[in-house]
């Protein structure tokens, strides 16, 4: 049995004016481990005080309390460090939309099911934990060269999300000549390995009972190497071995390849469940795929609405359109229209040409005479690269804020801008 690694320990502050109401939520997570639970009411600001006064790492907090948008605003602006999960009897989008724009990060509108909450417990909790890791590492200039992280997700199967992966990770590699790597995060269907025709030993499995000393090393044992450069750690051959992977030990895999490569691209299935879940929370950028087809767009839409829903900022979302000016298709005026997104990049219908390319294992973009197709990746990837670019130079702003305001102190003194 591959050995598991320990749960991170939280606590979790829930605020509702009925004890009964917190009582449930108490009985739902008691036999979870690592999770505190701390009750609070919300009248006369107490939710405010209890959060300040216990430090919780996330509240929860009852859809049906009266005010609850502004509870929730209230919560974001003094304790702005701490995720808020709004927990509704039932469905009330307009509700919930009012909650996430007041700095709600999820609404969830059922409790009967107790591994959606503990899963978005413990999501929100990490992806807080790595941020504030990052803003001090930035701010003591301890921060190392890490890799750019893109997960691709497709709402609809049959969209082409593996065959956008693995042209694009080839694409990367003969644009930026750096270190690429792809992950297939699509545990039971397995087509990464396919689509590049590798027949090779090793699988994300192997890894799992080596997650205390787990290292780059470790990993490049285990990766298969395409011949284009691009490194590849493949999905199970096995379905039954795909069970063996947990979303911790998925995060603290792409936390390694992080260090280890310059652009680590995810193959995700269309139907989400913890790992894809993991891969959207932690990646740098979300590429979301989509062909120009009434269905896949409405799959689209509703996908995009849930990454809202989630609190991840528009900029995360890049949309592309493969299969763009195929026979019957949508144009793409009416998909701007109808998804309320800009469309990031197209990819020409491939045709015969696909299907050859998906037949033999040689994707378009190692042909020697650079088709059309292959001409639309160099675009994407350029493309992708220079969002690599845009958050450098965010990122340097940032530092440079921070050098400013260490200047407008009293006494200047380095070690003081750096924990301001």
């Amino acid at each position: 049995m591959p050995e598991q690694t320990s749960l991170m320990s939280l606590k979790c502050l829930v605020l509702d004016d009925s004890v009964i109401y917190a009582e449930a939520i108490k009985q739902m997570l008691a036999s979870e481990p690592g999770i505190e639970i701390i009750n609070s009411h919300t009248s006369f600001g107490e939710g405010v005080r209890a959060a300040k006064k216990h430090k919780p790492d996330i509240v929860l907090l009852a859809g049906d309390t009266p005010g609850v948008s502004s509870i929730v605003e209230s919560l974001d602006s003094s304790v702005p460090e701490i995720p808020i999960i709004v927990l509704f009897s039932s469905e009330e989008p307009d509700l919930a939309r009012e909650c996430i724009l007041a700095g709600a990060q999820l609404c969830l509108y059922s409790l009967d099911d107790r591994n959606e909450l503990v899963g978005s417990i413990r999501r929100l909790v990490a992806r807080e934990r790595r941020r504030r890791t990052q803003i001090v590492a930035q701010a003591t200039g301890d921060q190392p060269r890490l890799a750019r992280v893109l997960t691709f997700h497709s709402a609809k199967g049959g969209s082409g999300t593996t065959t956008m992966v693995v042209n694009t990770a080839i694409s990367l590699a003969q644009l930026t000549k750096k270190r690429v790597v792809i992950v297939d995060a699509a545990l039971q269907s397995a087509d990464v390995g396919v689509l590049l025709d590798l027949d090779h030993p090793t699988n994300i499995a192997d890894l799992t009972p080596h997650m205390k000393e787990l290292d780059e090393d470790l990993l490049s044992e285990i990766m298969a190497t395409h011949s284009s450069g691009v490194k590849v750690l493949l999905a199970p051959a096995q379905i039954e071995r795909s069970e063996l992977i947990t979303e911790e030990q998925f995060l603290r895999i792409i936390g390694v390849l992080r260090k280890a490569a310059d652009y680590v691209l995810i193959d995700t299935p269309h139907i989400l469940d913890a790992v894809s879940m993991a891969a959207l929370d932690t990646c740098d950028q979300i590429v979301v795929v989509s062909t120009p087809e009434v269905a896949a767009l409405r799959n689209t839409a509703r996908f995009l609405q849930l990454t809202s829903r989630l609190g991840y900022p528009q900029e995360k979302i890049f949309l592309l359109i493969n299969r763009a000016g195929s026979k019957g298709a949508v144009n793409l005026d009416d998909i701007k229209k109808h998804i309320k997104y800009e469309i990031g990049a197209t990819i020409p219908s491939g045709g015969k040409k696909m299907i050859s390319a998906t037949n033999t294992g040689v994707p378009v973009t190692m042909e020697k005479g650079k088709s059309s197709m292959a001409k639309a990746f160099i675009t994407l990837s350029t493309k992708l690269s220079e969002g690599e670019l845009e958050s450098r130079r965010k990122r340097t702003a940032k530092i440079i804020s921070w050098i400013r305001i260490g200047r407008k102190q009293e006494k200047p003194n380095p070690a003081v801008a750096q924990n301001t």
